[in-house]
């Protein structure tokens, strides 16, 4: 789509690919009318919460505002759009009053295409809005839009023929309601375009040749009624040179006819050019060629395209690949290839320069790169000159070539974005999240699986050598268990016994033997009336038999 600038002197027409622009003198004669519409919307109890949306009155007026900044061309809320209401169930119009007569032959409308601030490239409410729609001048039809297809956010309208008229009307006449249902018309700019003055033409591409240069021409012929022609001009509308001169003011003389021949009043060789020469007046290199004599060849990247036949220079696709300069007839650098020469060269065998179109090395890459222009490191090898070597959990992955990382992770014993960090001294395994254990000789555990190079510290348990055998516990593994029951080991770190004691130890750790008088399982039981000792701590038996009156195993029983 190409978008207008309106200011008040010239319509500048801007690519959206940015490939440059073409001016044509048109003035929008509708900016700032007058302006009515069928009825008009309050939003305000619409308003969105945005700091900059505008909300209230969507008057006819602000559609001949002449804000057609992008910003606010085709957004509701910022302000600068019309809108009908919905009160508007069998049509709907928009107007504005040009203040006198004119010639109308276009018409450009802006639309809004976004609700939201958020829906600038999703479909909107706004897209099934102006469908059918007619443009008017004085009542005259100058064109209608199809109900079946949707208005474009800029619409460029050319009357079916030049209409005469001061009042330009947008309509929706009954049966042309929107997808929904509805009729309403909300518009964020309308420009009715004219040629300004001194330009003339169904593009307002041609420039008046008054004798009079105060004097406006036609604006549709050129015709200047009032002082007639200047200088060597002629013709009707005062377009044509005079005989033996040509160009564009009428000033320059013939171009390069054959030997003997002279151009007539439009600058053109009756019987052609001089070899080399092309063009209606024989002042052209012919097509493909450039150059004061016409004997260099233009070096397009679109083979098809007609260089600048003075400098050679290639405006529409530049130059070919492999070559640079106005006039593209410079090779890329050393070290450059392709299309503006913005190819760097991979890294070829040798001291060899890659080719200046493909990029292609003659004689192959370097030891570690591949890839067709030797730009890409080798599999399982990353990094800006490929030296580093992938570390992925996955030993089968090939990891990202710019910056090594893995989508599997680092393997054992390495860290960080591109795997490269080893673990540090005392760390091991996924991630460096795990400590080593206590190795001989205070050696570093390997940090890939935690073993010791060197074995375990004494009576520390294999392979991690963290923690104690069965039987000791304690930061050096130096104290042994006490009795603890069911035969568990105690605990590592602690000693504690998991189940209790043996019948006759208690303690956490079981290693006290019971207090003189009892026995049993905690030491919860008291001796019986034993003789001469108490009782054994762990059975309750009187060692050296009862006291005189009893009797039993546990001297408990009466004689």
């Amino acid at each position: 789509m190409t978008v207008p600038r309106i200011s008040p002197a010239r319509l500048e027409i801007v690519n959206p690919d940015g490939r440059g622009s073409r001016v044509k003198d048109v003035q929008n004669i509708a900016r700032g009318r007058p302006a009515q519409q069928s009825t008009t919307l309050d939003d305000s109890t619409m308003c969105p919460d945005y700091n900059w949306a505008v909300c209230g009155l969507k008057s006819a007026d602000l559609a001949v505002d002449g804000d057609t900044w992008a910003d606010h061309a085709f957004n509701y809320w910022k302000g600068s759009c019309s809108h009908t209401n919905v009160t508007d169930n069998v049509t709907a119009w928009w107007r504005v009053d040009l203040g006198s007569v004119h010639r109308v032959t276009r018409v450009g409308i802006y639309r809004p295409t976004n609700w939201r601030v958020k829906e600038r490239t999703s479909s909107s409410v706004f897209d099934h809005r102006l469908r059918g729609f007619q443009v008017l001048v004085d009542g005259q039809v100058c064109y209608n839009h199809s109900v079946g297809f949707k208005t474009p956010p800029y619409h460029l309208i050319t009357c079916a023929r030049p209409l005469y008229g001061s009042k330009v009307t947008i309509v929706l006449p009954p049966g042309s309601q929107g997808a929904r249902g509805e009729y309403l018309i909300s518009l964020c700019e309308v420009q009715v375009y004219e040629c300004s003055d001194f330009w003339f033409g169904e593009e307002c591409d041609k420039r008046c040749n008054c004798r009079d240069q105060a004097e406006v021409c036609d604006k549709v012929s050129g015709a200047c009624s009032a002082s007639g022609c200047r200088g060597h001009w002629s013709g009707p509308g005062c377009q044509d040179c005079t005989r033996e001169v040509k160009g564009t003011e009428c000033i320059t003389a013939c171009g390069q006819c054959r030997p003997g021949d002279m151009c007539t009043s439009g600058g053109g060789c009756p019987h052609g050019c001089q070899d080399g020469w092309a063009g209606s007046a024989c002042t052209e290199c012919a097509d493909r060629r450039f150059g004061a004599a016409c004997n260099q060849f233009c070096n397009c990247r679109d083979a098809v395209e007609v260089c600048d036949r003075t400098t050679g220079q290639c405006h529409d696709s530049g130059c070919a690949d492999g070559w640079t300069g106005t006039d593209c007839m410079s090779h890329c650098p050393n070290g450059t290839f392709g299309f503006q020469c913005k190819g760097v060269c991979g890294r070829c065998t040798g001291a060899d320069v890659c080719h200046r179109v493909t990029g292609v090395c003659p004689a192959g890459c370097q030891y570690g790169w591949t890839g067709l222009t030797c730009n890409e490191c080798n599999d399982f090898h990353f990094g800006p000159d490929c030296s580093k070597k992938c570390e992925c959990r996955d030993t089968q992955e090939v990891c990202d070539k710019a910056d090594g990382h893995c989508s599997s992770g680092c393997k054992d014993g390495y860290s960080g974005r591109d795997c490269q960090t080893a673990c540090s001294d005392g760390l091991f395994g996924s991630g460096c999240t795990q400590h080593c254990g206590y190795c001989v000789g205070g050696a570093v555990c390997f940090r890939y699986n935690g073993t010791c190079p060197g074995g375990c510290l004494a009576r520390r348990k294999e392979p991690f050598c963290r923690e104690c055998i069965d039987g000791y516990f304690g930061e050096s593994c130096d104290r042994m268990c006490g009795h603890c029951k069911d035969s568990a080991r105690c605990d590592g770190r602690t000693g504690d016994c998991p189940f209790g004691c043996l019948p006759g130890w208690r303690g956490k750790r079981c290693l006290t033997v019971c207090e003189l008088g009892f026995y049993g399982d905690e030491c919860s039981v008291s001796c019986g009336h034993c003789a001469y000792m108490p009782c054994s701590p762990d059975t309750g038996r009187c060692v050296r038999g009862c006291q005189v009156g009893y009797t039993g195993y546990h001297c408990t029983e009466c004689e």
